[in-house]
């Protein structure tokens, strides 16, 4: 396989699948998580390396023009990272923190699927948008509300 052919087979991972999904969008935004070689488990005496996000639970920061998005990307498993901000003490009050008194900052999971739609040769990728509120309510809103932003007070 030539080197070419390998790069359009390469997998992109949720965060940049998000990334490229806002700023195609519209916002103004980043990748905040990032590799740090020296952590995760130690295997023959040295450390494997670990992907860390911002806060804990930040993949990607989109700035609209009136509020800010703090996104946390994933693949098909949803469930894991809802139950991870439920049952964290320390995430929650992270998250709690970072959204109190800001009413024009915004937590979101952002889960990405591929879907083959009845009668189509290939599956297109789909995203499930979950919105964190300060109290940790979580709700699930579709991609219009989260693009508009009709969904702040």
């Amino acid at each position: 396989m030539t080197e070419e052919a390998k790069k359009k087979t390469k997998k992109k991972r949720p965060a940049e699948r998000t990334l490229e999904w806002v700023r195609r969008h519209g916002a103004l935004a980043e990748k905040v998580e990032r590799w740090n070689p020296y952590a995760g488990a130690i295997i023959n005496g040295k450390p494997v390396g670990k992907r860390q996000d911002m806060f804990g639970f930040v993949d990607v920061e989109a700035v609209w023009e009136t509020r800010t998005d703090y996104l946390q990307a994933c693949g098909t498993d949803l469930k894991t990272h809802v139950d991870k901000i439920r049952e964290s003490l320390d995430l929650r009050g992270r998250i709690k923190r970072l959204l109190a008194n800001h009413p024009a900052r915004r937590l979101f999971i952002i889960a990405w699927r591929p879907l083959k739609p009845r009668g189509a040769k290939i599956a297109r990728w789909h995203n499930r948008i979950i919105e964190v509120m300060p109290g940790i309510e979580m709700r699930e809103i579709d991609e219009e509300e989260f693009l508009t932003g009709s969904f702040h007070p």
